[in-house]
């Protein structure tokens, strides 16, 4: 149950703070939930699915709003194969995820090393 509540407080934390603050805001939310937060061991993966889900979301919602015509054409340009712009909506939310999961790993290691 932590670790749903986790997810959706990082999720929601760096919506808010990109909607001011440049992308990799996100590491910061991630990290600054993971530091506060008294749970999850699982850090990283905490981190990485809010913000893959975050992201894909986003994405698809932004990609959808012109018939994925961007996205199909990034995909055509990165050699994904023509799925219909899904490819570089989950390359896009695989990086977040990432940066995401390393933001809420800092985090949590930097607690500990408080400690």
């Amino acid at each position: 149950m932590h670790y749903l509540v986790e997810i959706i407080l990082i999720a929601t934390v760096a919506y808010l703070m990109s909607l001011f603050l440049p992308w990799w805001s996100i590491a910061l939310a991630a990290g600054g939930v993971a530091f506060f937060y008294p749970a999850a061991t699982r850090s990283f993966w905490t981190g990485f699915m809010a913000i893959f889900l975050l992201w894909s979301g986003l994405t698809f919602i932004k990609s959808a709003a012109n018939g994925h015509l961007l996205a199909t054409k990034m995909e055509t340009l990165f050699g994904l194969g023509g799925t219909g712009g899904i490819g570089i909506i989950l390359v896009t939310a695989l990086v977040g995820g990432i940066v995401g999961g390393l933001g809420a790993l800092t985090g949590k290691l930097g607690k500990k090393l408080l400690k």
